[in-house]
């Protein structure tokens, strides 16, 4: 993979154990200042990704001095960085066209191939491609980190002019081809109407075609996530005529498939109708069968849910179940809210911020939110945003990323402890986690090489 030409956010990652064992995970900064003396700059930092092997991890920060020894002070907006954790080297994704020191405009929530090679991002900048007109509020570029090529993604149907609504959130197939995101803009596709409402869309790199998976929808539409294979569409909406039956006025999650055309509704109940409260955050696994989500529906299991706080599901589309995944301890519902769920290729873990205190056992923190990872085989949860010496973190941990193999776990994290020479204070770091001990002191061990 070729540097681009580079400039970093400050971003951290943390390598720990994705086992339930009791020895504290190890951790790995990865978006590491140049110069480790010159500290970083708080960041607000959506979910980072991480390649299929977790090898790469693609992240958001506002620190200017993360491939420069000094921190440059005309930088202040957000960039998308890429951290490989085999060679330890960080690049700028959000690089400007003419090779300059930094973007005119924030970039912001990455998402990336399995390969690591093609991120997509959000950014507001207006100089990423030489001649580039962006519409206002967003707009989604594609970046090839090995060919140095940006390509903006949300453009207008005909080629001509610029979108005229803001565009968000894009979500990458395992191949880099094809990219979900949402957007306000009616000139994205053919026979679209200014309706005022986000619509989802998905982009096919190879024909150049962008299809609208909301048709016809009469509220918003967001959060779009793809299956790592390409074929299926999360997402959640206010719509209520995208599936037949659609009453119950609540934000919804749907999952589309692109093959067939078909919608269906995810956030069912346990009795066929819809979840009495909203549901959001919604992702995939790699085929589509297995869609996590968060809400503070009381119906959606038939031993109903009544805790209050807002925990996170998993829907088996192929069986047709649903089930509590932020279950504390002996099946006890969790004592707090739960928080952006992402799930590995085969469905078989989750990960997901929580501030509940009875989820694993000695959770001595009290309300600070911490990230736990859920195994479906074993129904065991344990939590990952330990303290360098094995106790609890001393601040927020949330908003995660899993590699598609479900070895490696990213996430963001104001506390201070998680290492033990964390010298940036608490501000908002990333942290890197995996589910083997195949750690070395020193930072990521590569996989063998063919």
């Amino acid at each position: 993979m070729k540097p681009p030409h580079s400039h970093v956010h400050l971003v951290l990652a943390l390598v720990a154990a994705l086992t339930c064992g009791h020895a504290p995970a190890r951790i790995v900064l990865v978006s590491q200042a140049l110069d480790p003396a010159t500290g970083g700059n708080d960041s607000a930092l959506p979910t980072p990704a991480l390649s299929h092997d977790g090898r790469y991890v693609a992240f958001t920060s506002k620190a200017s001095n993360l491939t420069d020894p000094m921190p440059n002070p005309n930088d202040d907006e957000a960039d998308v960085y890429l951290r490989d954790l085999w060679l330890g080297i960080t690049v700028r994704v959000s690089d400007p066209a003419d090779g300059g020191d930094f973007a005119n405009g924030r970039s912001v929530s990455p998402s990336l191939s399995a390969d690591g090679r093609v991120v997509a991002f959000t950014s507001h900048a207006s100089d990423l491609i030489v001649g580039d007109v962006p519409g206002p509020g967003g707009d989604i570029y594609v970046r090839d980190m090995d060919s140095g090529i940006t390509e903006r993604i949300s453009r207008t149907h005909d080629g001509v002019g610029t979108p005229n609504g803001p565009s968000s959130s894009p979500s990458l197939s395992a191949d880099g081809r094809r990219i979900a995101f949402h957007s306000l803009a009616d000139n994205l596709v053919a026979g679209d109407v200014a309706d005022f409402f986000d619509d989802v869309f998905v982009h096919d790199r190879d024909s150049g075609i962008t299809r609208r998976i909301s048709v016809g929808a009469n509220s918003f539409s967001q959060a779009a996530a793809i299956s790592a294979d390409g074929r299926r569409v999360v997402f959640t909406s206010r719509a209520s005529n995208l599936v037949p039956d659609d009453l119950n006025d609540r934000d919804d999650v749907f999952v589309h498939d692109l093959d067939s055309g078909i919608t269906q509704l995810v956030s069912t109940s346990a009795f066929g109708s819809g979840a009495d409260r909203a549901s959001s955050s919604p992702a995939v696994s790699g085929d589509g069968r297995y869609v996590v989500f968060a809400t503070t529906a009381t119906n959606l299991i038939a031993a109903g849910d009544d805790n209050g706080y807002r925990d996170i599901y998993l829907r088996d589309l192929v069986a047709g179940t649903t089930q509590l995944i932020s279950r504390g301890m002996d099946g006890a519902l969790s004592n707090e809210h739960s928080y952006s769920p992402c799930i590995s290729a085969d469905g078989q873990r989750i990960g997901f911020s929580s501030d509940a205190s009875n989820l694993v056992p000695d959770d001595s923190n009290g309300p600070v939110r911490d990230v736990f990872v859920h195994e479906l085989a074993s129904g065991r949860t344990w939590r990952v945003s330990r303290a360098a010496d094995g106790g609890a973190g001393n601040d927020t941990s949330e908003n995660c990323g899993l590699s598609g193999d479900g070895r490696y776990i990213a996430f963001e994290s104001t506390a201070s402890n998680l290492l033990d020479d964390d010298g940036n204070g608490h501000v908002n770091d990333i942290f890197h986690s995996a589910s083997t001990d195949r750690i070395f002191d020193a930072g990521f061990e590569p996989a063998p090489q063919h």
